[in-house]
Parts: structure tokens; sequence; C-alpha cells
């Protein structure tokens, strides 16, 4: 037969304590450990115009949602005139190249674990291509005419004084 005995353990002091405290206290954190907590934040990238077309990417930069980015993506194209292809799409990872032959361009974004946010992780610029300028089907197909309503719905929400002449030059 068991039998339950109860023992009075009184805990040790601990190296450097002078009593024993169940008081539960903070220590002071050390500064790694208070960029570790602040680096979501620090490398966000915030713009007045969600559509900055001239923005270029960086690695570790962050994006809130994942539609930003892919916005972000999609007016670059625009921009620079090349059209994209999306190699891997799911709402953890961002693969994107360039549909050109054999053209190094790509951007490769991966979510943060445990949050919506976005981090660029591989970004490669160099275009290792002939551009041909295009005109018809072929021209530019990021720039999708639900996207241009995005665009213009975003800048009337901004200034409901906006006026078609403004859209036509913005365009």
């Amino acid at each position: 037969m068991l039998t339950i005995v109860l023992l009075s353990i009184e805990p040790e002091p601990i190296i450097g304590q002078t009593k024993t405290s169940a008081e539960f206290q903070f220590e002071p954190q050390p500064e790694q450990v208070k960029d570790l907590l602040d680096f979501r934040f620090k490398y966000t990238v915030y713009t007045k115009d969600a559509y900055d077309f001239n923005k270029e990417f960086n690695i570790g930069n962050l994006y809130r949602y994942r539609i930003e980015l892919k916005n972000h993506i999609r007016s670059y194209a625009v921009v620079n005139k090349f059209n994209l292809k999306h190699v891997l799409s799911n709402e953890y990872k961002i693969m994107v190249r360039y549909k050109g032959h054999k053209c190094s361009w790509r951007i490769y974004d991966t979510r943060l674990v445990g949050s919506a946010i976005f981090r660029v992780s591989t970004y490669c610029s160099v275009h290792t291509y002939i551009r041909v300028e295009t005109e018809g089907e072929n021209a530019y197909k990021a720039a999708s005419s639900r996207w241009v309503a995005s665009i213009i719905k975003q800048k009337l929400r901004n200034d409901p004084n906006y006026k078609l002449s403004e859209i036509i030059d913005d365009m």
C-alpha cells in the first residue's frame, strides 16, 4: 500500500540572492532580445501611397499583408515594363520571376511564423534579357483592369476631389 508523505522542503538561495523569494520579478532584457522583439516593425515598408511605383525591393522588407506585397510587385513590373510569372503563390510563400527566357530577376517572400507579415527573403534585381517593346495582347499583362481600378479607388478614397484629368495623367 502506498502512503503519501508530505515533505516540507525549503528552496535554497540561488547564488547571488540573500534570501529565497516567492515573488516573481522581471529581469531587464538584454539589447539583443529587445532588438529581436522590435524586429517585426523595424523594417516594415511604410509608404503614404500604397501603390508607390518607384519603390525598389530590399531583402528584409516587411509587408503587413500578402495583397500589399503582391500589389507592390505588380506595380513595379508595370512601371519597369516587364511581364511576371508566378512560380509559387500560396498563403505562406510568394515566388515571382520575370517571364522572359533565362532572366535572373526574381523575388521570393515568406510569411513570418504566427503573423500575416511577409518578408522579402531573396531578391535579384539584375535583368539579363533584352526588353522588347510590344503592343496589344502581350503588352504587360500585370496591368489588369482590376488592378487599375484598385489604384483609382484608393486615390479617390484619399482625395475625394480627384479629377478625371488627374487620373489620365497618373495612368
